[in-house]
């Protein structure tokens, strides 16, 4: 028998809690999924080589990243997605030494984030090349006209919607015979 909840928690049984991007709705989460595509598709959401730096950092190819809020989805030389993140300073987690460290080269780690395992298991040669996928919040506020700025529920629950749907959004810049789009 589920719980009874206070309603402080902001949540009703059975029901999504969501602010402005509200996925309890018919349709707005085919919509969602349709904008993101749209926007790997369109090149509005840019693909950046993804290299590990010294076995501690991530860092993208290329002039840096706007400072600004979004997801990413970290990619294999394959474009598989491995891992899906939000930001509230896109070029700093991805591209900052201080932003990129999740705390690798803290001594007595009783544990690691994944994005750890990603930069050892490229160290060690498991995985030859990564790649990041990257979403602005901004674009994808445009595309579904919504006014900034999205609150830390939306964010979080679209970062939750782009790890379910991670393929679908990668796979989309991708042909059916494997070549990706031009």
């Amino acid at each position: 028998m589920p719980r009874k909840r206070d309603k402080g928690n902001g949540g009703s049984p059975g029901v999504l809690v969501c602010d402005r991007i509200n996925l309890n709705e018919s349709g707005v989460g085919q919509r969602l999924l349709e904008v993101l595509q749209e926007l790997v598709v369109s090149g509005e959401a840019t693909v950046r080589e993804l290299r590990v730096v010294d076995r501690y950092y991530f860092s993208v190819s290329g002039p840096p990243i706007a400072a600004e809020p979004g997801w990413y989805i970290i990619c294999d030389g394959a474009h598989r997605p491995l891992y899906v993140g939000t930001a509230g300073d896109l070029n700093y987690r991805l591209n900052d030494q201080e932003g990129t460290l999740d705390g690798f080269a803290a001594w007595g780690r009783l544990s690691d984030p994944e994005r750890n395992f990603i930069k050892r298991l490229v160290s060690n040669g498991f995985l030859d090349t990564l790649s990041a996928v990257i979403v602005p919040e901004r674009k994808l506020r445009t595309r579904l006209n919504i006014e900034a700025p999205l609150s830390k529920r939306d964010r979080a629950n679209v970062e939750k919607f782009l790890n379910i749907f991670r393929s679908h959004v990668v796979m989309s810049r991708v042909k059916p015979t494997g070549q990706e789009r031009v």
